[in-house]
């Protein structure tokens, strides 16, 4: 079976439920610490121990739930040893991203000061930065 009907049936078994189905943190590491599951995602080639702290990374918009379909997506995803290339892409990323803060900070500070400009002379019109 696939994983993500692995997951589906363990999650629709704990939760008792026949439709859909939302993956919590508590229920993500009870479900890694169930023998016959771990025994399941090994069969994947996932190593159920080294999942136990990693729903941040599964759950990447924070909002505490994933689907199974996501959740078997983000396991196999992020299965065995982090490759060079892995980092590479992680250090561009980090970077790319260190470039937008620092560009969104300079547009801030230049609307922070044209607004206390603005606000200084009593003037009313509407500031567009470009």
């Amino acid at each position: 079976a696939s994983l993500t009907a692995v997951i589906y049936a363990e999650m629709r078994k704990r939760l008792g439920v026949k439709g859909e189905v939302w993956v919590s943190h508590k229920l993500f590491k009870e479900f890694l610490s169930s023998p016959e599951m771990a025994r399941k995602l090994v069969l994947h080639h996932i190593d159920p121990k080294a999942f136990r702290e990693a729903f941040p990374l599964i759950d990447v918009d924070n909002d505490g739930e994933v689907t199974p379909e996501f959740l078997a997506r983000r396991l196999l995803e992020l299965r065995g040893q982090a490759k060079s290339t892995d980092l590479a892409r992680l250090e561009w990323n980090m970077a790319h991203l260190r470039t937008n803060v620092k560009g969104i900070e300079k547009s801030l500070a230049i609307l922070e000061t044209t607004l206390l400009r603005s606000s200084a002379v009593g003037c009313r019109d509407v500031v567009t930065l470009v």
